[in-house]
């Protein structure tokens, strides 16, 4: 179910740690529209997640997942300047 809150918690440039990668690599929000979530991945290739799916794949509760920040800096490869 769509909880409005879940998706402000969400920012553009937050990185996304995969939980395991043997389904889905790392990725980075590029675009938030309402409950639609989309992101690029290590690879370059865009996806469409649902905050489900996205809580799902990947882990997003600590502003440092295993010492790295969750929202990258304009060095990052798929940085989204706003």
């Amino acid at each position: 179910m769509y909880n409005p809150n879940e998706s402000q918690k969400m920012k553009v440039n937050q990185i996304l740690y995969t939980k395991d990668g043997r389904y889905v690599g790392n990725a980075i929000i590029t675009k938030i529209t309402g409950e639609s979530i989309t992101a690029k991945t290590d690879y370059g290739n865009e996806i469409h997640l649902s905050l489900s799916e996205i809580s799902k794949f990947y882990h997003t509760e600590s502003a440092h997942f295993l010492g790295q920040p969750i929202v990258t800096d304009e060095t990052h490869k798929h940085y989204t300047k706003q």
